[in-house]
């Protein structure tokens, strides 16, 4: 399967650096509207590290297709697979969904970096492969689990077949525009414990009043907005889960997003796979050509018509076949 750049001229937005920027980030986070809850009734389990944390996953399709691993966004948790692991298991893959240290089942971690996450995974992996037929993976990553997914791609090559990365995010990189949300995310990282609360109290107000969609959500784009209020129920199960211990883990999560990561982008020597939306106001065109021009072996789609979430409904089947394809090449 052959992709190609395609250049768009989707408008970068730049809100101000002010408290106000926390409260858009925690305003996102909710993803509030009406729609279906999650459907799917999946296995949770829980991997035990050696330091004693836990590390939570779900387990989505069959054990008999293709395993790949699923690093979801931020704000997330492992119950944001539910959202594409129909397009996946309809091809063959079986999604394993992992809650990041402090998120979900996850143990929180003040130690957890882009240098700690590899071993984490090989774990999970080791366990895989004891309880099942599982050898080789693949990575499939949603936009604030972009870096997450890459830091294990470098370290693991021996054991990861391919990354594919839906909607990816590189706030700060150079030469890439602030996206919406980006200044949010450098007030997070600067006033962790403002974030916190910030969140703690847009999350409680997510649930009294679901269906509100706040004001910030106007600078999306229109089929980002039509994503959120159909599936709004799930998102914001989504949320909850990720906080179910609190907003630590999320804050902490945040400050890992931006620029410097503590990976060497050209050394990677696994196929990755990039797809993004020209209407994401999220992710900025530059995002795709940053990764594009650093990951040596990447191949980068720009999805016309698409925003960061709508576009899971056009650009996952063909990632999930492109993972596959590229499994049965090793």
């Amino acid at each position: 399967m052959n992709f190609q750049m395609i250049d768009d001229t989707s408008k970068a937005f730049s809100p101000l650096i002010t408290r106000r920027g926390l409260i858009a980030l925690a305003a996102a986070a909710p993803m509030f509207g009406s729609g279906d809850a999650l459907g799917q009734n999946p296995s949770d389990a829980t991997c035990h590290l050696a330091d004693g944390r836990r590390l939570g996953y779900r387990i989505y399709g069959s054990l008999k297709d293709f395993p790949v691993l699923y690093f979801h966004g931020t704000p997330g948790s492992r119950l944001e697979a539910a959202l594409l692991a129909p397009f996946c298991n309809a091809n063959g893959v079986c999604l394993i969904a992992v809650d990041r240290p402090g998120i979900g089942m996850s143990t929180f971690s003040q130690r957890h970096s882009h240098v700690s996450w590899p071993s984490d995974i090989a774990r999970l992996m080791d366990l895989l492969t004891q309880s099942t037929s599982f050898d080789r993976f693949g990575v499939l990553a949603m936009s604030g689990g972009t870096s997450f997914a890459l830091a294990c791609t470098a370290v693991l090559s021996k054991r990861i077949t391919a990354t594919a990365i839906i909607s990816p995010r590189t706030p700060g990189a150079p030469g890439v525009p602030k996206g919406v949300l980006d200044n949010a995310l450098q007030q997070a990282a600067a006033y962790p414990r403002l974030a916190e609360g910030v969140l703690r109290r847009q999350i409680r107000r997510s649930q009294r009043h679901p269906n509100v969609m706040p004001s910030q959500f106007k600078k999306f784009a229109a089929v980002d907005r039509n994503y959120i209020q159909r599936n709004g129920t799930a998102l914001r199960q989504v949320i909850a889960e990720a906080s179910r211990h609190g907003t630590q883990g999320i804050v902490h999560d945040m400050s890992l997003m931006r620029w410097p990561w503590q990976i060497c982008l050209p050394r990677i020597d696994v196929p990755v796979g990039l797809w993004i939306g020209n209407c994401d106001y999220s992710a900025p065109p530059e995002t795709l050509r940053f990764l594009h021009r650093n990951i040596p072996r990447s191949q980068a789609t720009t999805v016309l018509g698409e925003g960061h979430f709508s576009i899971i409904d056009k650009a996952v089947a063909s990632a999930a076949i492109w993972l596959k394809s590229n499994s049965a090449a090793k």
